[in-house]
């Protein structure tokens, strides 16, 4: 700032990339929170069918930035490379071999730093495995359950994936204010270190997903009272507790580890770093489709059929 003054409040700039990610989180959740549907009700996919498809296309958008961050970081600035990446999405061109002689140094200080950060950005897999299922397994459980209010309007079965957003936005400044406290009790700084947030929040997402199992077994119990039924006598708000919940763990896992990376990697990795941490949402949506395929041999092999599992 000219002068050496500091405005408070937010500037120019960064209202700009708020408002920038606020589009961009928009387009993609408003796709990724419906695909499942989509693809069931119009596509005529199966249950299973669906899912390992949209797992595949969650994981493969976040693993897309370990592609370009290395041009972030050591070729090009960021934002060259944020109008690079969007031109793209209308004409695919590169050409690799004059980043050669710049990337020398990089990779080098990358392969020393790779293996540590790899240890703790892969230890959150569990969580960002637990964090695809809204998308997913929670979706189509809504599908089935009783959505109306009143007698002409019924609740999309995404709608409830916001709970998870606004559970974030209502309890962040609640953590902020439990912050000194926690301060006095651990007698540490930042309150909680990184590592400990981290584990806090896949304890939650645990929790979360055990609210889910009794509320999926509640949920079976009434289907097979009403094989004839497509929906059954359960309210959808059953499923705003683990919503909640894994939105209180996105606190903890999600943005710990976004403040590790921030504060932690080197300068010149800082784009590698998120990019890693994107990664981890990847590496969890393709072990979601693994699972799913597993669990459906396992049933065929019962003597069930393939794609039916939530029924």
């Amino acid at each position: 700032m000219a002068g050496g003054q500091r405005t408070k409040g937010l500037n120019k700039s960064c209202f700009l990339l708020i408002v920038i990610a606020g589009i961009e989180r928009f387009a993609f959740k408003g796709v990724a929170s419906n695909l499942v549907t989509y693809l069931t009700d119009v596509v005529k996919m199966s249950n299973s069918a669906a899912a390992k498809t949209v797992n595949n296309w969650c994981g493969f958008t976040s693993m897309l930035p370990l592609l370009v961050a290395s041009l972030a970081d050591s070729c090009w600035d960021k934002y060259p490379t944020i109008l690079a990446s969007s031109f793209i999405y209308v004409v695919v061109s590169q050409s690799c071999p004059i980043f050669k002689t710049h990337l020398a140094g990089y990779w080098d200080l990358l392969s020393q730093q790779l293996q540590w950060f790899l240890q703790l950005d892969y230890s959150g897999v569990e969580a960002e495995f637990i964090f695809q299922q809204p998308a997913t397994f929670f979706t189509k459980q809504g599908v089935t359950m009783k959505r109306n209010i009143g007698s002409n309007f019924k609740i999309p079965p995404a709608t409830l994936q916001s709970s998870i957003t606004v559970s974030i936005i209502l309890l962040m400044p609640l953590m902020i204010l439990f912050i000194p406290i926690i301060r006095i009790i651990t007698r540490d700084e930042k309150g909680i270190n990184v590592m400990q947030r981290m584990g806090i929040g896949m304890v939650l997402s645990i929790i979360a997903m055990m609210i889910a199992a009794l509320v999926e077994t509640k949920r079976l119990e009434m289907s097979q009272k009403m094989p004839h039924s497509e929906t059954v006598p359960l309210s959808i708000f059953w499923l705003l507790p683990q919503y909640i919940l894994l939105g209180i763990s996105d606190i903890f896992t999600v943005v710990g580890m976004q403040e590790f990376f921030y504060s932690e990697v080197p300068g010149r990795m800082k784009t590698m770093g998120i990019a890693l941490y994107t990664s981890v949402f990847g590496v969890g949506s393709f072990l979601g489709a693994l699972l799913i395929s597993l669990v459906e041999i396992f049933n065929i092999q019962e003597g069930g059929r393939a794609g039916s599992l939530t029924t």
